[in-house]
């Protein structure tokens, strides 16, 4: 039960060090290298497997630990590139995504008895595909994002 509450409040911090990263310039100051990256993405899926093992192999559990380091610097490595296109429309396909990938995991579970990695996958996918018709249908119709 305890889990239950504080994994309300999981998303709290990283928009927390987001913010706090880009109003103190700390992208400016500290550069992470594809190597740095890779090795703490490595320790969630490390992470993850440890969770697996040890505490239960049938939950979805949130990797807290190394999540702490890991979204940080993909927040840095990725404010620190130079992406080609529209900035407002990376925004707003990043919105879509978020907005909408929630329920598209709740329909994909209720509708699919598949692997949790699976479903990672198929979510992502039309997580995206969705994101990019909303991003279209906003240049026309000037809805939400």
């Amino acid at each position: 039960m305890l889990f239950t509450e504080i994994s309300y409040f999981f998303c709290l911090p990283f928009f927390l060090m987001g913010y706090l990263i880009n109003k103190y310039e700390i992208y400016q100051k500290l550069k992470i290298s594809f190597f740095t990256l890779f090795f703490l993405l490595l320790l969630v899926v490390f992470e993850a497997n440890l969770n697996r093992i040890f505490i239960s192999s049938s939950e979805n559990l949130d990797q807290i630990f190394s999540l702490l380091f890991a979204a940080p610097a993909l927040f840095i490595y990725f404010k620190n590139k130079k992406l080609s296109g529209k900035t407002k429309d990376l925004a707003n396909l990043s919105t879509a995504i978020y907005l909408i990938h929630p329920m598209i995991l709740i329909t994909t579970t209720y509708y699919l008895n598949i692997s949790t990695t699976l479903t990672s996958f198929i979510v992502l996918g039309i997580s995206v595909l969705a994101g990019i018709i909303l991003v279209y249908l906003n240049k026309k119709l000037k809805y939400i994002l």
